[in-house]
């Protein structure tokens, strides 16, 4: 038995919707007020609160603000925890000091409970049964909890953690070297040939209608200061606002799609598969080449595929980024050398003759053969 998510949209009624948005706040306002007590202990020199010690903080924080009590208890302790979690991965290095939610950012909260598929409807607890999309045989699965989220264009989900049986997939024996890149979004090598996956350049491709939208954003908020008209009470803002908004999620729609279906195809046909560990974060450091580089998605592309391998028993092996898997023969293992090139190795180079076995390498499909012969030492 192994834990996943689906992810559905609701149809919440007027009354329901507003529900939500108390909910909503709830949440919000109890993690601002326990990362403040959190920051408050530590400049004054006490120890940090773990999430047992936050849930007993919790009916204190109702006794002092009431309104707290008609939200659902436990997404409240589900706060807490996700408080706990957040200062946990600080303390190890993953993450950035824990922030304070904003009204403006995406809304949701966590419970557990009394949670059943109900034909068409989900029932949630103090919410009742809401009104839900759902594309999966759910009727018999133990759900463990819910997370109700409100996206920036008004819609609204339920994420459904369940209990599944999922069936392995059949081996295949195959394995297959992966070369990410901004060109092409892939060169992929089988051991036997090798292919491109072409970039969908889906940013560039609604960059026009997003930069016409973002002028006209700005131009509104821009007037609305002349008029001294608060944004959050500037309708034509907020109107644009959701349109810009709306830009951003049909694109972000687009290129997870798009990964999905890729990172699908590749667990299914491939029992090993191996790429390189692209160091992102750093490579964003490069001004000319950030946005191409956010736009391709690598790192959600690699989450897909770890998560995914986990399901069906399959192996996804990192190679070093510091491997130079694009210099070195594939054929017999010498590395480029500048000096018998006589020219030096850069970007531009996109084939090369390598002078001891003189095969010719295409720069991109040597360095997904060679990605495979790491991997499958690494095995």
């Amino acid at each position: 038995m192994v834990l996943t998510a689906k992810k559905m949209r609701i149809y919440p009624t007027a009354e329901q919707e507003e529900k939500l948005g108390r909910f909503f706040g709830c949440a919000r306002f109890t993690q601002n007020q326990l990362i403040a007590m959190q920051k408050e202990r530590y400049a004054n020199g006490g120890k940090y609160i773990n999430t047992f010690g936050m849930n007993n903080l919790l009916p204190a924080l109702k006794l002092e603000y009431p309104w707290l009590k008609a939200t659902d208890s436990k997404s409240l302790q589900h706060v807490s925890a996700t408080v706990n979690d957040a200062y946990q991965r600080f303390f190890k290095g993953q993450n950035r000091f824990p922030r304070f939610r904003k009204k403006d950012d995406r809304q949701s909260y966590t419970t557990d409970g009394n949670i059943a598929i109900q034909g068409k409807r989900v029932k949630l607890p103090k919410l009742g049964t809401v009104k839900i999309k759902n594309h999966y045989n759910l009727q018999d699965s133990k759900i463990k909890r819910a997370t109700i989220s409100k996206t920036t264009t008004n819609k609204y989900y339920v994420s459904l953690l369940i209990e599944s049986q999922i069936e392995p997939l059949p081996t295949t024996g195959e394995a297959v070297g992966i070369d990410l890149g901004l060109k092409d979004f892939a060169i992929l090598f089988d051991g036997v040939q090798g292919w491109n996956v072409e970039n969908q350049h889906f940013l560039k491709e609604q960059s026009k209608k997003l930069a016409e939208a973002q002028k006209i954003l700005s131009r509104r908020a821009l007037l609305a200061s002349k008029r001294g008209v608060p944004l959050k009470e500037a309708k034509n803002y907020q109107r644009q606002k959701l349109i810009v908004a709306k830009l951003h999620e049909k694109i972000a729609n687009q290129r997870k799609d798009f990964l999905q279906k890729l990172s699908t195809e590749l667990i299914q046909r491939f029992d090993i598969i191996c790429l390189e560990n692209l160091g992102t974060k750093n490579m964003m450091k490069n001004h000319k080449l950030a946005r191409s580089i956010s736009e391709q998605g690598w790192s959600q592309f690699v989450s897909m595929l770890q998560y995914k391998k986990d399901f069906y028993a399959k192996k996804v092996v990192q190679v070093s980024r510091n491997y130079p898997s694009s210099q070195i023969c594939s054929e017999c293992g010498v590395r480029y050398n500048s000096d018998k090139q006589g020219v030096k190795w850069t970007l531009a180079i996109r084939e090369w003759t390598c002078t001891e076995c003189e095969t010719r390498h295409d720069r991109d499909i040597n360095a997904a053969k060679n990605i495979r012969i790491q991997g499958l030492a690494i095995v």
